[in-house]
């Protein structure tokens, strides 16, 4: 093999086994982050009546969340550090959008827990990249459900899809799959993220 095949195929090695430690670095955190909830979530059964407390116990999810997304999309550092820089820069924000959308999700009927998870899915990718006020991120995440119609049915398909797996394997499979789920949504967001710096940066 030629020097120039060896250093190309070196060089994709190397972005791969980056990108994998990356991901594996970023769901430790997630799950440490996630602890009180997965302890209080995992053993309760799917019943209607252990919605409030499912509620309750999805609060602290939002800035790990919001943290886990602005991990992934760091090339550079340390992606333990940019976890912890992306939760304490906005956990107070992401949780005036994630309390109220947490307790619709639960309480509401399937179609609208649907709408709302989309419209919480946009806001969280919002926080994750911008320093807007809690209400403006709500604004313009509720705007781009319309507006950026291909991302709304990207996060559909995407959330359908980690659902469905979800039911057909264990819960265990969300938690392990917490980073490669949030680099998908941030993915699939990329235009909806573009516009945002475009129009309103």
């Amino acid at each position: 093999m030629s020097t120039l095949s060896t250093g190309f195929v070196d060089g994709r090695l190397y972005r791969a086994c980056s990108f994998v430690y990356h991901l594996m670095v970023v769901e430790g955190c997630l799950v440490i982050a996630l602890l009180p909830t997965f302890a209080t979530v995992l053993p309760l059964a799917p019943d209607p009546r252990n919605a409030p407390l499912f509620a309750v116990a999805l609060i602290p999810a939002g800035p790990a969340v919001v943290a886990g997304l602005y991990a992934v999309c760091r090339k550079d550092g340390s992606p333990a550090r940019d976890f912890v820089r992306g939760y304490r820069s906005s956990w107070r924000e992401v949780l005036k959008v994630w309390v109220p959308a947490v307790v619709l999700i639960a309480t509401t009927p399937a179609l609208v827990a649907a709408v709302v998870a989309v419209w919480l899915a946009n806001a969280v990718v919002i926080t994750s990249r911008f320093s807007f006020r809690g209400r403006d991120t709500a604004r313009l995440a509720a705007y781009y459900l319309g507006a950026r119609w291909r991302c709304t049915l990207n996060v559909l398909v995407l959330g359908a899809a980690f659902t469905v797996l979800v039911a057909l394997t264990s819960d265990w499979v969300a938690v392990l799959l917490l980073s490669p789920a949030l680099y998908l949504l941030a993915r699939v967001t990329r235009p909806l993220v573009a516009d945002v710096e475009k129009r309103f940066v």
